[in-house]
């Protein structure tokens, strides 16, 4: 995928469902919401994770986690504005899938969505995020 220069694009760190059906009808709400809103989906990218870094009871409950690429409007020539457009994405889209029937709706949920900050989180101890998120290793 080619991303726009930075600042013109933003990454939502989405939280899903594990069960394929609840995770692509969650993801569904997501797009239409942003397109929607006049914001054009780039697509998404399975966030790359070591399941061995963390412990047993993490694991258990661990999220599907993905990462949704969009670009910004034409018409938003500012990056604030950008901000705010991608934070109303963001909150339209948990309160739609909290009031859906979507089974396992519980696992949704949207750390960050911004064309500045990624947000990686997890439950877990600080020394342990860069081993679950490979690509924050320091290599």
């Amino acid at each position: 995928m080619q991303l726009p220069e930075p600042g013109a694009y933003g990454v939502a760190m989405c939280f899903l469902p594990v069960d394929k059906h609840s995770r692509l009808q969650c993801e569904g709400v997501l797009e239409r919401i942003a397109r929607e809103e006049g914001i054009n989906v780039l697509g998404w990218r399975d966030t790359p994770v070591n399941g061995d870094a963390i412990g047993r009871e993490a694991r258990a409950s661990q999220p599907y986690i993905e990462q949704l690429f969009v670009s910004r409007p034409g018409g938003l020539a500012d990056e604030d504005a950008f901000e705010r457009l991608l934070y109303r994405v963001r909150r339209r889209a948990e309160n739609e899938i909290a009031a859906s029937e979507i089974e396992g709706k519980e696992n949704f949920y949207i750390p960050s969505f911004s064309c500045r900050t990624i947000i990686y989180k997890g439950l877990m101890l600080a020394p342990q995020i860069e081993k679950f998120y490979i690509e924050l290793a320091n290599r």
